[in-house]
């Protein structure tokens, strides 16, 4: 699924009003509460959310024919300022024993430059094979549609940490999406042990500067339809873009 294919069938949306982003915590709350269990459920809400999620910019996945929510993702930018319960990010706080010393080790980046992809989500629907399934070809065509989210999801960040401004990112997650992400381009670098969180993760690295030129063509192209999605959002938003900038 190419560029053309991908925009005929979701939309990608910045995700800034309350509204946007309630429809991003409803995706998550029925993900990650409701079918996973790796948070409690919220039953007066139906929503899934934390403190940190107003340090954040949010990226909505829809489908265009249905405008049902399919995938979202967000991007925690932590505040410079020392003396704030915001300056860590949050795998900082709960994993800073695992991370490496080495030189992409948060502390010695510019506070200002660093940011953490999370609380990615993708429907259940999109995510599961069908037993039911009969054709090959039906069960690849999934396969690929649901990995093809995966890497616009995170596509999706590299054009949020373009409109912030962050060059380094950080994210918690399963070797094999740092594989997934690696196919199409988009290099990570293992910077702790492994852990049992959730099933066997790492805190990944990227330096998305050079993450951009390094994207094969079929990614670029769908980076670059991203970025013109984020951009009519952006045009809406102006006040709330320039308030994120002085983050």
């Amino acid at each position: 699924m190419n560029r053309e294919s991908f925009s005929s069938d979701y939309n990608v949306i910045f995700a800034v009003s309350e509204e946007e982003k309630k429809r991003v915590y409803s995706l998550r709350h029925a993900v990650y509460c409701e079918e996973l269990g790796f948070e409690p459920v919220n039953i007066r809400e139906g929503i899934e959310k934390d403190d940190f999620d107003e340090r954040s910019l949010h990226c909505l996945i829809e489908r265009k024919d249905t405008q049902q929510a399919v995938g979202c993702v967000r991007l925690v930018l932590p505040s410079g300022d020392k003396n704030s319960v915001f300056y860590q990010m949050p795998l900082e706080k709960k994993f800073a024993a695992l991370l490496e010393d080495n030189e992409q080790h948060p502390n010695l980046l510019k506070r200002q430059e660093v940011c953490e992809i999370s609380r990615v989500a993708i429907l259940s629907d999109i995510r599961r094979i069908s037993s039911a399934r009969s054709h090959a070809s039906d069960v690849a065509e999934a396969i690929k549609t649901a990995s093809l989210l995966k890497a616009g999801l995170f596509l999706s960040v590299l054009a949020l940490g373009k409109i912030s401004r962050r060059r380094y990112g950080f994210a918690m997650m399963e070797p094999s999406l740092a594989r997934l992400l690696s196919y199409s381009g988009f290099k990570f670098s293992r910077v702790s042990q492994y852990l049992d969180f959730n099933g066997k993760r790492a805190i990944y690295y990227s330096d998305w500067q050079e993450a951009v030129g390094k994207l094969h063509p079929e990614m670029y192209e769908l980076y670059e339809y991203i970025v013109e999605c984020f951009s009519l959002n952006i045009a809406n938003h102006t006040r709330d873009i320039a308030e994120i900038a002085e983050w």
